[in-house]
């Protein structure tokens, strides 16, 4: 599926690289998460994960409900099969190039690594500031969008409306 975007502000469609934080908002059923939730079934946009991802969203979730109900979660939306999670082998390499090169989290650089090699923006919840500030310094080679202002921006462009 190739990558359009509907207007100035608004998630491409297509691809699109999810991070932990992504992924805990959809879990949560957050409003953010249910936008996305709603994109994914409609087969608007194509999520990948990894791994490292998965890993870090089941004890993010552990810490705020539990591990048995995080578990069910995280099970349940790798087995939904609307996610493609794929393999950290082909992408340890990007990754740890990131992480040598920038100053972020190792799980945002497998976040990254895999947006690089499927060619396909990274999706984050929230304007992480080690990530704005080292995209300021020196814009990364990927795409990079924040939901929180992708859903400011729709949210400000219908009030105007």
């Amino acid at each position: 599926m190739k990558e359009r975007r509907r207007s100035d502000g608004e998630l491409p469609r297509g691809k699109l690289v999810l991070d932990t934080s992504v992924i805990v908002e959809l879990l949560l059923s957050t409003i953010r998460g249910n936008v996305i939730k709603r994109m994914i079934q409609d087969g608007e946009i194509i999520p990948y994960v990894t791994h490292i991802t998965l890993a870090e969203a089941l004890y993010v979730l552990c810490r705020h409900i539990g591990w048995r109900t995080a578990s069910e979660k995280v099970t349940s939306l790798v087995r939904s099969g609307y996610f493609i999670v794929e393999d950290v082998g082909r992408i340890f390499e990007l990754s740890a190039k990131y992480k040598c090169e920038r100053k972020v989290s190792l799980a945002d650089c497998f976040t990254l690594g895999l947006a690089k090699y499927v060619s396909a923006p990274a999706l984050f919840a929230v304007r992480e500031k080690e990530l704005a500030d080292e995209n300021e310094k020196r814009p990364f080679d990927v795409q990079i969008l924040f939901l929180e202002d992708l859903l400011n921006s729709v949210q400000r462009t219908a009030n105007v409306d």
